[in-house]
Order: C-alpha cells, then sequence, then structure tokens
C-alpha cells in the first residue's frame, strides 16, 4: 500500500484474447472452452462457501433483477422503439413466458461464484490451447449455468448477423455444452432452463443497451432473444434442453 492505494505486481499471461470463434477447427475449439469452464467452476465451487455473505462477492438473484430494473427499462423502450412492431409484440410474448415460467426452475438451479462475464475476449489462446481466464471483476454468486449460457450468447452476437453462419453457432455451442459436461455434469434442471438462461440473459442486455441509447444493439438483442425462441420451438430437441440438434 502506497498513499493509501493498492498495487499488485502480476506477470503477464503469454498469449492472445479469442477473436473469433469460428475460424479453423471451431468444433474442438468449442469443446476446450466448454472443459476450462467446467474446470473453473469446480475451482470456484470450492471458495463459494468461504466468501458468501462478505462483500467480495455479489449474490444476485436473476429473477429479481429480471423484474426490477431490466423489466422497468424494456418497458420504457418498447414503447419507442423503431423495430418492427411484429418484431416487438413477439419479444412481449417471450418476455410474459419467461417471467412466468423460469422462477421456480431457476431457484433450483446449483449456485456458486461464477465469471459473469465468460466470453472470448476474455480467454487466453496460446496456439489453441487455453492458458489463462483473465478479467474477474464482475463475478458474483449466481447460478453457473449463467456463465454457460453467456457464452452462449456471446458467441452467437459476434455471427447472428450473418445468418448463413448460425448452423455454424449450433455445431459450436453443441460441442462446448459436451465439453463441459465432460468434466462437469449439468443437472436436468440446468438442462432444462438453458433457454429460459439464454433468453434472460438477452432480455438484460436488452435493457442495458436501450437505457444506455444504444438502440441499435438493443434492438439486435430483441432479434436474438426471438431467434433463440423459435430455435428451441422448431430446431431443437425441447426435451434436451437444445443440446442435440433434429
Amino acid at each position: 500500500m502506497l498513499d493509501e492505494r493498492y498495487y499488485t505486481l502480476l506477470t503477464k499471461i503469454d498469449g492472445k484474447v479469442l477473436k473469433n470463434y469460428f475460424e479453423g477447427d471451431f468444433i474442438k475449439r468449442g469443446n476446450n472452452i466448454g472443459k476450462s469452464l467446467a474446470e473453473l467452476h469446480i475451482g470456484l465451487s470450492k471458495i463459494t462457501d468461504e466468501i458468501k455473505g462478505k462483500i467480495v462477492a455479489f449474490d444476485n438473484d436473476l429473477i429479481a433483477e429480471l423484474n426490477g430494473w431490466v423489466i422497468d427499462e424494456i418497458d420504457k423502450y418498447v414503447k419507442k422503439s423503431t423495430l418492427d412492431k411484429n418484431e416487438i409484440n413477439i419479444f412481449k410474448e417471450c418476455i410474459n413466458e419467461l417471467l412466468n415460467g423460469f422462477r421456480n426452475d431457476y431457484y433450483k438451479l446449483p449456485r456458486q461464484v461464477i465469471h459473469r462475464d465468460f466470453h472470448g475476449g476474455n480467454i487466453i489462446f496460446k496456439n489453441e490451447d487455453i492458458v489463462g481466464v483473465i478479467d474477474f471483476d464482475l463475478s458474483q454468486i449466481n447460478a453457473r449455468l449463467f456463465d454457460i449460457c453467456y457464452l452462449c450468447t456471446g458467441s452467437l452476437t459476434t455471427i447472428f448477423n450473418d445468418t448463413e453462419m448460425r448452423d455454424k453457432w449450433i455445431q459450436f455451442i453443441k460441442a462446448f455444452i459436451q465439453g463441459y459436461q465432460s468434466v462437469n455434469k449439468l443437472t436436468s434442471h440446468e438442462i432444462k432452463s438453458m433457454k429460459n438462461m439464454m433468453l434472460s440473459i438477452e432480455i438484460v442486455m436488452v435493457a442495458y443497451f436501450a437505457r444506455e441509447g444504444y438502440e441499435d444493439i438493443a434492438n439486435n438483442n430483441i432479434k436474438m432473444a426471438n431467434y433463440l425462441n423459435e430455435l428451441w420451438q422448431n430446431k431443437w430437441d425441447g426435451e434436451n434442453g437444445g443440446i442435440i440438434v433434429k
């Protein structure tokens, strides 16, 4: 400590963050990322009880968050959005179904310390090997499924407007989830809740970007939420949480 400030000296991790999920052998990459997150969760679970109730880790209730500032921001935004009215109406239906159908399942999900911002920009690769995960400043106690679904929605964001790439995304996250499962098994409630967790994340993103004045990004997240909802209804095996593509 110097002049009432804390300083730390760290060794830089040798490698680069992931900028493109889908170049090269993206199936193997997805599988490896899944294994890496599973190992991270196993490690974080071991410190969860130690830091519960302490200021270092916010214990977040996603349902309360959705019913609080998130829905308030969305209610304000959809009234003035220039997005196609059909998109808005479908999105409203998604929200209503989510708020009515996710509460009970959410509270049955395994909770622990999670990364909360797990995406390619926070994963360091050296060649094709994962050598580090960085930026834990948003870490909190929440359903561990949040991290899994955040990587899924984050990777979708990078290619969403290229419709031909969406099948690659489905293959990528299938490999990602299978990689996770090979190290750290998901519960039946987690598998059942994948759709609603992904939708929850998209709804939070819509509210955040709407509040910050990024209308184009908010609109894109509305479209992504509608796409995910349709995907589960028409293309994915609902009994398996979307893991098995029909």
